[in-house]
């Protein structure tokens, strides 16, 4: 997996990706309009919650999930 920079392309939309920009990494994705967001999860509630995520300026595919023995 490679980091692709937003300026050579960007992940359909609503498409959950691994990012990095402002906010380093961050599982995010970009919305219908267009901005990315970031799924984060609140301190208060431990709930997920969404942000803007700011300026993203590479994403990739998340890696897959290790293996539960």
């Amino acid at each position: 997996m490679n980091w692709t920079k937003v300026e050579d392309g960007l992940p359909k939309r609503g498409h959950q990706v691994l990012t990095y920009g402002l906010f380093f990494h961050v599982i995010g994705y970009l919305d219908v309009g267009g901005a990315w967001n970031a799924v984060t999860v609140s301190s208060d509630t431990g709930k997920p919650w969404l942000r803007p995520a700011g300026v993203v300026t590479h994403w990739m595919e998340p890696p897959s999930l290790p293996g539960i023995p």
